[in-house]
Formats: structure tokens, sequence, C-alpha cells
């Protein structure tokens, strides 16, 4: 280090370079846990929108697609309370 208590831009580097990889590690787990959990109830959410307004479907189509994304839904986030994890109602 230099004197003056200023780092140069390779000490700076250095010194943040195992604070990053630690923040990395911890940051993949999360993206693991959120797959199953938060990214498939925006998913779900996501995808009831479109299907009420697709002219393709009949409506009996439509209210089984919506039922089962609903199921689907509803177990996601009864698996996320017991996991401690939150997703946005």
């Amino acid at each position: 280090m230099t004197t003056n208590n200023i780092l140069t831009a390779e000490e700076e580097i250095r010194l943040r370079q195992p604070i990053e990889e630690q923040i990395g590690e911890i940051q993949k787990k999360i993206d693991a846990l959120r797959v199953d959990g938060t990214d498939r109830i925006l998913s779900l959410r996501n995808h009831i929108s479109p299907v009420k307004e697709d002219k393709l479907y009949s409506r009996d189509e439509v209210a089984k697609i919506i039922a089962q994304d609903k199921e689907e839904l509803k177990k996601q986030k009864r698996s996320s309370k017991k996991t401690g994890r939150r997703s946005r109602s």
C-alpha cells in the first residue's frame, strides 16, 4: 500500500476480489432458490392475463387454463411459506 493510505486501482481490485467472489456464490444460491419459487409465481401470473385475452381459446379452455395456473400458484405460495421465502403477492 502507499504511504498516504490511498489505494491504487490494483490494490482496490485485490481487496475487492474475495468479496465479489463470495457475493457471486451467494447470488448463485439465491437464483437457484428463485427458479421454483418467485420466478415460477411470476411466470404463472404473467401467463394468466394473456390467456384471458387470447381469442383462440374457448371460454371453457380459458377457465380450465386459469384454474390450473391458480392451483399451481397456490402450491408455489405454500411452498414459499414453508421454506421461508417470500413472494410478492
